[in-house]
Parts: structure tokens; C-alpha cells; sequence
């Protein structure tokens, strides 16, 4: 599946952190524009969520994607306390869930959300 027009090369990209307390991944990185985003794919409708939180933390950024078999919503501004490189830190983010039937549909409902 793409979501990249014909003309343009599409590829898929994923991220890892291996660190000896910490190890983390995220399943994708789904790019509109200049936008990066991490999605998390997971199997049933819960799961925890701390590669995304640590991917969210390292990279400063504010909004991740979830893909699972629960309802879609969107949660703004949710909370996560996490511990990095040994300090505590909260994480303020916005969290994009589908499910999985809606992955192709995900550059519009990202577009309707102006999402910064």
C-alpha cells in the first residue's frame, strides 16, 4: 500500500533505539509534506505505547499515530510520564488512533485535523 502519488518513489521507514535500559521501535514513519509521523501498529484494541512515547520525546515532536482494532478518535494533549537517560519527564502529546481498515485513508484524515 502507498499513499504517495505514481510518479514518486515510496518507501518504507522505521525506527530503532537500542540502548542498554531503553530499547524502543517504531513500526513506520509516514510522511505528508515535510511532516514526519511515528505509527505504532498494534495487534488488538490496547497496548502500551512507549516507543511512541520515547520516539515523541526524543524527536520533540507532539502528535503519533496508533493503527489497531478499537474505534477511531484522537486524543489532544494527553499525558505520559516516562524516564529517559535516567530523568523523569512528562510528555504532552496528541495521539491519532484508527483501525487498520482506515490506514489508507490516513493523509486525509490527517489533512481534516490541522495537525501542526
Amino acid at each position: 500500500m502507498s499513499s504517495f502519488p505514481f510518479y514518486e518513489d515510496s518507501a518504507l521507514y522505521y525506527w530503532i533505539r537500542e540502548s542498554k535500559n531503553t530499547n524502543a521501535e517504531i513500526d513506520y514513519l509516514y510522511q505528508i509534506g515535510n511532516k514526519i509521523f511515528p505509527v505504532e501498529v498494534k495487534a488488538g484494541k490496547s497496548g502500551t505505547l512507549k516507543s511512541l512515547h520515547v520516539y515523541l520525546t526524543e524527536k520533540r515532536e507532539n502528535t503519533g499515530i496508533r493503527l489497531n482494532m478499537d474505534l477511531p478518535s484522537t486524543g489532544k494533549q494527553l499525558s505520559a510520564n516516562i524516564q529517559l537517560k535516567g530523568e523523569k519527564t512528562t510528555l504532552q502529546y496528541n495521539l491519532i488512533s484508527l483501525p487498520l481498515y482506515m490506514t489508507n485513508n490516513l493523509a486525509e484524515i490527517i489533512s481534516t485535523l490541522n495537525i501542526e
